[in-house]
């Protein structure tokens, strides 16, 4: 991790250069995960949590019409701008001779085919190629690089024209790999936290200031025009947190939605110790009038993110927090947090940024569930046997640790679920049995069992099963109980006994079979689509 050097700042003033430069959270030029070469913009969207998020590599086009953020899911109720929030650096560059100027459009996607917005679930394990051994923090990551490598153009208006000028800035050079993560516990479920490890490729930086600029964007989804224009930011000083709310009716709708916005600086280094500085966009759109030239443009903006002064008042919902100074020395990675923080009310989402804010003291590590349970099922006449005791070889969801939790629990697991489904094996699931561990103060307290039977089935017929395995709550967070995904271990069954060995001894079932009967509407279905499609058809019978 770069190190921190607020005393560089006056001697790199006189001969250094500014540099200001802006990372989407959002990212949208990814290629598809394994779609290999394809110059499309890979998408993926949050649904482990409360918060569907979008997550892109690059800008949305405007004819985009899916989720943003919305919250809660179902709503349609949307609570961000599109493209935003962005993460900008505003830096000092000691050996080049012109200044620099980065703006979201311009990073460069991969070239490589697996350059994509990898998924990983389930806290599990993944080995990216510019991420070796990445270890899942939440429920969801998503996880892509991106950088600037390229001369990009901006526009200003200078004092002497009334139409705005180009100008063309030199690329930067700086990588990012970045991490957007959700769970699926409370509070935590209405938090969508991003991770960003910055680096240098060419030449260092120091006196560097990272900002979170963001626009408010509380509304209806279906009307996007306004949604933004009636917003409002309270910056609230001593938690570093702005708290964006729906300032009225303007556009359709007065939602009691809140979106909290966190920056949290690299582990290590005191918050107490740095330059905060917040303002809205009012301020920096008077702050360039009348430059006309680059270097102007990048220290006019340099000077804003530095300056250490706070918003005051409740001003529209377009605003930043900027904090600094860092350096970034060829080597190094500045490893930088943000939060969005959804609730219904303001003191809501400041008690989740104190959660957070205790989270990050542990490098936002949380209780992780046990592995999944074998799987193995005997049928018999109208019946099925679940088995899931452990074997030589298997994991074992009752001897599994857990270095993420905080009470340091020695035997987190505490149980199984064994749920059920008759359309297929991704669901809908029911929850048909239950058992843990008995008198130790935890969950129903059932008693432990490795087998479950259910009778009364409908012979050959197809049943599906899932078995999960959850641990205890951790005493000292307090978040819940932590469960495998029913995804990890299914599995389809059909009871009654086996063929017969014999030819000749054929039965028919059902008897009468009537050509007039849907047997596809029974549950479980009698017949279920053959030939590929997703409905059943008459020439599946």
């Amino acid at each position: 991790m770069a190190k921190h050097h607020p005393q560089d700042l006056r001697s790199i003033n006189r001969k250094g250069v500014t540099l200001l430069l802006c990372l989407p959270v959002l990212c949208a030029n990814l290629f598809a995960q394994g779609a290999a070469g394809a110059a499309q913009a890979d998408v993926k969207v949050h649904t482990a949590g409360n918060v569907q998020r979008v997550v892109t590599n690059g800008i949305l086009p405007n004819t985009y019409a899916g989720p943003v953020c919305q919250y809660p899911p179902g709503a349609a109720l949307e609570n961000s701008a599109v493209n935003s929030p962005i993460l900008e650096i505003a830096a000092k560059v000691t050996d080049a001779d012109s200044t620099r100027y980065l703006y979201t459009q311009w990073w460069d996607r991969g070239t490589e085919p697996w350059d994509t917005i990898w998924v990983v679930r389930n806290f599990d394990s993944l080995d990216i190629p510019f991420w070796n051994s990445y270890r899942g923090m939440t429920d969801e990551d998503f996880v892509y690089r991106c950088r600037n490598g390229s001369p990009h153009t901006v526009r200003v208006y200078p004092s002497s024209v009334s139409d705005a000028v180009p100008l063309s800035i030199p690329p930067l050079y700086v990588g990012m790999h970045v991490s957007n993560m959700t769970w699926s516990i409370p509070p935590l479920n209405d938090i969508i936290l991003t991770r960003y490890r910055i680096f240098a490729e060419r030449t260092g930086l120091s006196n560097v200031f990272v900002s979170l600029y963001f626009r408010g964007g509380i509304g209806l989804a279906a009307d996007p025009r306004w949604r933004d224009q009636d917003d409002r930011t309270m910056y609230f000083s001593e938690e570093h947190l702005s708290i964006v709310s729906d300032g009225g009716p303007l556009d359709g709708v007065e939602s009691k939605n809140r979106v909290g916005y966190k920056l949290f600086p690299p582990a290590g280094i005191s918050p107490a110790g740095l330059r905060w500085t917040t303002k809205d966009d009012f301020s920096r759109q008077t702050a360039i009038r009348g430059v006309e030239t680059a270097d102007q443009y990048c220290a006019v903006m340099y000077s804003l993110l530095s300056s250490n002064v706070h918003m005051s008042g409740n001003p529209e919902g377009s605003n930043w927090i900027s904090v600094g100074p860092f350096s970034l020395l060829l080597g190094d990675t500045l490893d930088f947090w943000a939060a969005e923080i959804l609730g219904e009310s303001t003191a809501e989402v400041i008690n989740k940024a104190a959660f957070l804010e205790t989270l990050s003291q542990r490098g936002f590590a949380t209780p992780r569930p046990p592995p999944p349970p074998p799987l193995r099922i005997e049928r018999a006449e109208k019946s099925l046997t679940l088995r899931w005791d452990a074997h030589p070889g298997d994991a074992n969801p009752e001897e599994y640790k857990d270095p993420n939790r905080w009470d340091a629990m020695e035997t987190p697991f505490e149980g199984y679920r064994v749920y059920k489904s008759t359309q297929s094996l991704e669901g809908p699931w029911t929850v048909v049995f239950e058992c843990d561990i008995p008198s130790n103060g935890f969950g129903r307290e059932f008693g432990l069992q490795h087998s479950y039977t259910e009778t009364g089935l409908l012979n050959h017929a197809k049943y599906f099963y899932a078995v999960t395995a959850f641990s205890k709550p951790d005493t000292v967070t307090k978040l819940p109980s932590r469960e495998s995904l029913v995804g990890k271990t299914v599995a389809a069954a059909i009871p009654g006994t086996p063929a017969r060995p014999r030819v000749g001894e054929v039965a028919v079932v059902p008897n009468p079979y009537r050509t007039d009967i849907p047997y596809t509407g029974y549950d479980p279905p009698w017949e279920r689509p053959t030939s590929g499609w997703p409905t059943w058809t008459e020439s599946d019978r």
